[in-house]
């Protein structure tokens, strides 16, 4: 989990947001905690410049949509 974290918090500081959405569903599926996945937006918006800000609101937008699925067990797409 710990490299799907950091490939999610590079995508936020450097890339945009056209990754986050499979990032936050690697990260999970390989394990990481909710709030893992959190302190990682965290720390690329610390980092990042300010779009990574808008990217990081992206990526919270994203995992709340994951968390409401979850809740509901209509996962985005199952787990390999």
């Amino acid at each position: 989990s710990t490299k799907e974290l950091m490939a999610l918090a590079i995508t936020i500081a450097l890339c945009g947001d056209h990754a986050i959405a499979s990032h936050i569903h690697d990260a999970v599926c390989a394990g990481a905690l909710r709030s893992e996945i959190i302190e990682a937006i965290g720390v690329a918006v610390m980092t990042g410049s300010e779009l990574a800000v808008a990217h990081g609101a992206k990526a919270l937008e994203v995992l709340e949509q994951y968390d409401e699925a979850a809740m509901l067990e209509e996962y985005l797409e199952p787990c390999c």
